[in-house]
């Protein structure tokens, strides 16, 4: 009698979970998931160091640029600095949403 319901449970079981879909939700995109795991993982901290030396270079630039300044008269260089070693690499590192520019998107 035993072996009966253990039988019937085990046909029972089978037969559920051959008609049940695997899955009721959205698939998952693993393209999307490697993208975000490199850019977590590798990217982000090379952003931030890049950004940890871009302030470190900062002062140098703009003493040169400042020493240039009586032969140039551009005053846009300083905010061109400003942009390139500071807030480029801010919003790469911190502002970027994660995985762009990596998976297509």
């Amino acid at each position: 009698m035993r072996f009966g319901i253990r039988r019937g449970a085990v046909v029972l079981f089978v037969a559920l979970a051959l008609l049940t879909p695997a899955r009721s939700g959205r698939a998952v995109d693993l393209d999307g998931v490697a993208a975000k795991s490199v850019d977590v993982i590798l990217l982000r901290p090379l952003g931030t160091f890049q950004l940890i030396a871009g302030a470190v270079l900062m002062a140098p630039a703009s003493l040169l640029n400042a020493l240039m300044f009586p032969i140039n008269r551009d005053k846009t260089v300083f905010e061109e600095d400003f942009d390139r070693y500071l807030v480029a690499p801010f919003e790469f590192a911190f502002t970027r949403p994660l995985g762009k520019d990596l998976a297509g998107e």
